[in-house]
């Protein structure tokens, strides 16, 4: 019965994520993107259209992962075959996938979706 309760979980954090992301991708409620980051001058620091693109592939790759996971958590339940060892391997790739994925978009906003700062020349 736990496997059952643990793969809804997992499905219905998937579709969540779907859900999110296709939002991002299309048209994106308000409260997506209120992490609008911006100098305390009032200029922006990151091309929102790249920032909306950016949180729809993380959404995406998540929702990914979270059914890839609840996939395994069934097939678990279905094989009864080293249940413990196949799930704490999966749980291993979950945790890693979204991790690295994390600190994947940060180095793409950082590289990629930056505004492009004006220069000023200094008078010496």
């Amino acid at each position: 019965m736990g496997g059952v309760i643990s793969f809804f979980i997992f499905f219905l954090l998937g579709i969540l994520d779907t859900v999110f992301a296709v939002k991002l991708n299309l048209s994106p409620w308000k409260f997506l993107l209120a992490g609008n980051p911006r100098l305390p001058d009032g200029t922006r620091l990151y091309d929102m259209e790249c920032f909306q693109r950016a949180a729809g592939m993380l959404c995406a790759i998540y929702a990914g992962v979270f059914y890839m996971t609840a996939l395994f958590v069934l097939l678990t339940q279905i094989l009864c075959v080293m249940p413990n060892a196949l799930m704490a391997g999966m749980l291993y790739i979950h945790g890693a996938v979204l991790t690295m994925t994390a600190f994947g978009l940060l180095a793409y906003l950082d590289s990629s979706c930056q505004v492009q700062p004006q220069t000023e020349k200094l008078s010496e």
